[in-house]
């Protein structure tokens, strides 16, 4: 009987020993995200030119003016039902003079530039900035408003314009 007891008092200790020494020296996280699925940018929306049309240079020969506003939408469509709302980023290149508006790269006057804002005027879209809408029924609309602006004034003929991307994320 003491055979067995010091036999299973060995397998008691060789457990405990054993244990000990799969100690971990590491630990592990994994974790994931699940993110909403992406609406399709409207085939109209996906390079979208919006004409400010033709701008007396005397109207913008002051300084902090602009030409009339022009409107602009960016469709989204397809929108899976677990998608519920798409933020859009506007990125390009601020102009120096107006950091609120985007810099002139056509051969017009450097004192021109883009300036883009939401539908109520009530923000500017500059470089960075965001515009967030609802999807509803599938599809989203982000309505805009772009004009040529200067805040110097004195600008010379010729074509203003600006390369503006669009990123957008979804929830």
């Amino acid at each position: 009987m003491n055979f067995k007891i010091a036999t299973l008092m060995g397998c008691i200790l060789t457990a405990l020993c054993t244990q000990s020494a799969m100690a971990a020296d590491s630990s592990l996280n994994i974790s994931g995200n699940v993110v909403a699925s992406p609406c399709t940018v409207d085939a109209a929306s996906k390079n979208l030119s919006i004409n400010l049309g033709d701008v007396q240079a005397s109207t913008l020969a002051a300084a902090n003016v602009g030409s009339p506003w022009v409107d602009g939408t960016i469709n989204l469509t397809n929108c899976p039902s677990t998608t519920s709302q798409v933020t859009a980023t506007f990125t390009g290149t601020a102009d120096t003079n107006a950091a609120f508006a985007y810099k002139n790269t056509g051969a017009g006057s450097s004192q021109a530039s883009i300036h883009i804002m939401n539908k109520d005027l009530s923000a500017d879209l500059k470089n960075g900035a965001t515009l967030t809408q609802a999807v509803t029924s599938g599809a989203a609309a982000l309505p805009f408003k772009a004009r040529m602006y200067t805040s110097k004034g004195g600008v010379t003929p010729g074509v203003v314009s600006a390369a503006i991307s669009v990123n957008f994320t979804y929830k």
